[in-house]
Formats: C-alpha cells, structure tokens, sequence
C-alpha cells in the first residue's frame, strides 16, 4: 500500500515523463529512418 500511495503522488507524473521522453526518442528515431530512406532513394533514381 505504501508503494501504491508513492506511485500515485511522485512516480506517477516520473511514469508519464518516462513515457513522454520515449514517445519523443521514437519519434526522432522514425524521422531519422525517413530521412535516410529517402536521401537513399534519391540517390539511387537518376
């Protein structure tokens, strides 16, 4: 119970920052894949 009461007042805005920051990493990793893809697309087409 004493776990609980702790996750609801300080871990849980802690688990939402963590989950926020790994949207935002996933995020950036995707428009990193697309970027070089394309780069990578348009080198190959002359």
């Amino acid at each position: 119970m004493d776990r609980f009461a702790h996750l609801l007042s300080g871990g849980h805005a802690s688990y939402v920052g963590a989950a926020f920051g790994i949207t935002v990493v996933l995020l950036a990793v995707e428009l990193i894949a697309l970027r070089l893809r394309f780069k990578a697309a348009k080198v190959d087409r002359p």
